[in-house]
């Protein structure tokens, strides 16, 4: 983990720094900083240190998708956490507004290998992640496979009838919203417009989804633990080997969902996505024998998931107004990334 900006002042988290003094035997002393780490897409993220000990403090938003239950993502991360594949928690509100768990420090940055990262500032470093990535990446999937089966079930199709339920009952908000609310800001009637207009794409992609989710399901034998967002920011390298963090969309579901996140969202060459492949197959006890036919699709249906999520997350934003604060991003940042994720799932 690394500090994307510099020191913050304390006041900002006095109420939760408060709570963890009065509700936990951490001692904070004098000379306690922080710092803002990398923002996720959901939460804010700080490093508090306090001479030789650093812990992370996570401050969770109210606003989401629906799918995130505090109580579940807890559950999984405590999983995760006994079987040394996660940072120990350390601290829970009783409101679950915030966590606090250890810091963990890393060899190296393993956001390098993601898609998204710049081919330009490749260097020795990122090549030589990208040469270990098969063997650590499928340590950590087979490690999963073993772990105990959160309560927490979602099925590829429960998700997906979920984000249209959803999606449907923002659509009929945003157009009363448009026809008969107060007036509306040319911005916000443009923003509206260009929500409805995504969700009618969305849309079309339905029955294609359903035959993918269809081909998927035919090829697993049993649930295992699925993380379902191991994406290379959602990776940290310690010790030689992976940790995983952001467990809220952690359950028990398909076997193949996580290796498919990893394919898509790695920068890995077509040979080392091949050694990975194999190294997870060969010991995969949920699948049925030829399941990597069924990746692609996978690999789709993650990406229509994510655009799904985009769309309802901006939906959310413009319908509880961009200024109240209750998502980290603004509305058009959401349509921006349901645009790429939209790319991804049509190819």
């Amino acid at each position: 983990m690394s500090t994307d900006n510099g020191k913050i002042d304390l006041m900002n988290l006095a109420a939760y720094l408060q709570q963890i003094r009065q509700n936990s035997d951490i001692v904070f002393s004098e000379n306690l900083c922080a710092f803002q780490l990398g923002s996720g897409l959901s939460n804010h993220n700080y490093l508090l240190q306090d001479g030789v000990n650093k812990w992370v403090l996570r401050v969770n938003q109210n606003a989401s998708d629906g799918f995130v239950r505090r109580k579940d993502e807890l559950a999984s991360w405590q999983i995760a956490g006994n079987a040394g594949l996660a940072p120990q928690l350390r601290f829970v509100s009783s409101t679950m507004d915030c966590f606090l768990s250890d810091y963990v420090e890393t060899q190296s940055d393993w956001s390098q290998l993601a898609h998204d990262v710049d081919g330009a500032a490749v260097d020795n470093q990122s090549i030589c992640l990208r040469q270990r990535a098969p063997q650590l990446l499928a340590q950590l999937l087979l490690a999963m496979q073993d772990l105990p089966l959160p309560q927490n079930h979602i099925s590829l199709s429960r998700q997906w009838q979920h984000y249209l339920t959803q999606l449907h009952h923002i659509a009929v908000k945003l157009e009363t919203m448009a026809s008969s609310g107060p007036p509306n800001t040319n911005q916000l009637a443009i923003s509206i417009e260009q929500w409805q207009t995504q969700w009618q794409r969305l849309q079309r992609l339905h029955h294609d989804t359903q035959l993918k989710i269809d081909s998927c399901d035919a090829v697993s034998l049993r649930n295992q633990y699925s993380h379902r967002d191991l994406t290379p920011y959602n990776l940290l390298l310690s010790d030689e080997h992976l940790l995983c963090i952001d467990f809220e969309y952690a359950c028990q579901s398909h076997p193949l969902f996580d290796l498919a996140v990893v394919l898509q969202t790695h920068g890995i060459s077509s040979s080392q996505q091949a050694q990975l492949k194999a190294l997870y197959f060969s010991k995969q006890q949920n699948l049925k024998l030829g399941a990597e036919q069924a990746l692609p699709a996978m690999g789709a249906l993650y990406w229509t998931y994510s655009a799904a999520w985009a769309l309802l997350m901006a939906g959310q934003s413009l319908l509880n107004g961009d200024e109240s604060k209750l998502l980290p991003h603004l509305a058009k940042d959401y349509l921006s990334w349901f645009e790429n994720y939209y790319t991804q799932a049509a190819k």
